[in-house]
């Protein structure tokens, strides 16, 4: 068995589908994580992953891998996606200023007025942000996080690999943190 019939087995895999739902309950990051994972394991040594797929425990492995990746503070997946404030799918609620409190001293009305103030103000911060950057890479940025597309759709539409995209749009989205980060 080659690794690619092991990838192809756990791509089509209904039960590890299933559990990659359970895990990570936000519909944009299960593609990520799932394809994250799929990575991890391709570094695997082949007899290893032959050996649990002949006992029949590829699938809980690999559920492991995910539960791991998605949980764990020390994963890769973790550090990139959740870490960096991407785990929300509103990506401006995810790299946001901050979330003003309530207290006493303050109305609801007050603080509402205020976070539209701050995402708006975020918003042309970032948009000024990605004028500084290639815009093919942009346009990808912008169909991901403005428009909501996923990765499979921004692929198709472009007639661009998977992957590819994928990288495209990581660059720029790490180059926007990092800005950010020197603007707070």
């Amino acid at each position: 068995m080659k690794m690619n019939e092991i990838l192809l087995y756990i791509n089509n895999s209904e039960y590890i589908r299933g559990w990659l739902k359970t895990i990570c309950k936000d519909i944009d990051l299960r593609e990520d994580l799932f394809q994250h994972c799929l990575l991890e394991i391709s570094r695997e040594d082949i007899n290893k992953l032959y050996k649990l797929y002949n006992k029949k425990h590829l699938d809980k492995y690999f559920i492991q891998i995910m539960r791991f990746q998605y949980k764990s503070t020390s994963s890769s997946f973790f550090k990139e996606y959740i870490n960096n404030g991407f785990w929300d799918k509103d990506f401006i609620k995810g790299i946001g200023f901050g979330d003003l409190k309530d207290n006493d001293y303050i109305d609801n009305e007050y603080l509402e007025i205020n976070k539209d103030i701050k995402n708006k103000m975020l918003v042309v911060l970032i948009d000024n942000l990605l004028l500084k950057t290639d815009p093919l890479k942009v346009s990808l940025f912008k169909m991901k996080y403005y428009e909501g597309k996923s990765y499979n759709e921004i692929s198709e539409y472009y007639g661009i690999n998977y992957q590819v995209i994928r990288n495209k749009i990581i660059d720029v989205r790490k180059f926007v943190i990092d800005n950010i980060k020197k603007h707070k």
